[in-house]
C-alpha cells in the first residue's frame, strides 16, 4: 500500500465514532421528547431546553475518548487473545468421569472453560494452556508437568 496501510486505520477509526454517535441518537431525542414535553407542560424555557440538550451533546463528546474502545468492533482481535497463555484449573476437568467443563483462573479473571478433544483429565490447581476461544468460554489442555511447557507455565 502506498500509504503505509493509514486509510484502513483511519476509515476504522471513522467507523467506530459513527457506531459511537448514532448510538447517542436515541437518547438525545429521548431527552428532546422530555425536554419538550416539560415545557410545553410545566413552562420550561427554550433556552433551558437548548441548553440542556447542548450539555448532552458535550456530556457524549467529552465521554468518547474513553469509551470509544468499546464500539471498535476490532478492539476484541488477536492483540488480547488468551489463545496460548496459561491458567490455572480452579478445579478438575475432566476427573472421574467427572465433566469436561470447569473453571480456570487466567490472570486475575476466572474463566469458563472446556477441555480440549482427547486431553486427558486436569487436577485441581494444574497448569492449563488456552488453545481455544469460543465466546467467554475457553477451551483447554493440560500442560505437562516436565519439560519446555512447565518452564513456559511457570513464566507465564
Amino acid at each position: 500500500m502506498p500509504d503505509g496501510g493509514r486509510t484502513g486505520k483511519a476509515g476504522q477509526g471513522r467507523r467506530t465514532a459513527l457506531r459511537y454517535w448514532l448510538l447517542q441518537v436515541p437518547g438525545t431525542v429521548l431527552l428532546v421528547v422530555v425536554l419538550l414535553l416539560v415545557h410545553r407542560w410545566l413552562g420550561l424555557p427554550w433556552w433551558a431546553v437548548a441548553a440542556i440538550t447542548v450539555g448532552w451533546t458535550i456530556k457524549d463528546a467529552l465521554l468518547y475518548p474513553f469509551l470509544k474502545h468499546a464500539f471498535d468492533p476490532t478492539a476484541g482481535d488477536q492483540p488480547h487473545s488468551p489463545v496460548g497463555r496459561f491458567a490455572v484449573a480452579r478445579e478438575g476437568l475432566g476427573q472421574d468421569g467427572d465433566s469436561r467443563t470447569g473453571y480456570v483462573q487466567l490472570g486475575g479473571e476466572l474463566w469458563q472453560a472446556e477441555l480440549a478433544a482427547g486431553a486427558g483429565p486436569v487436577a485441581p490447581g494444574a497448569r492449563v494452556r488456552v488453545v481455544g476461544q469460543q465466546g467467554l468460554s475457553l477451551t483447554v489442555e493440560p500442560v505437562a508437568a516436565s519439560g519446555a511447557g512447565a518452564d513456559e507455565a511457570a513464566g507465564s
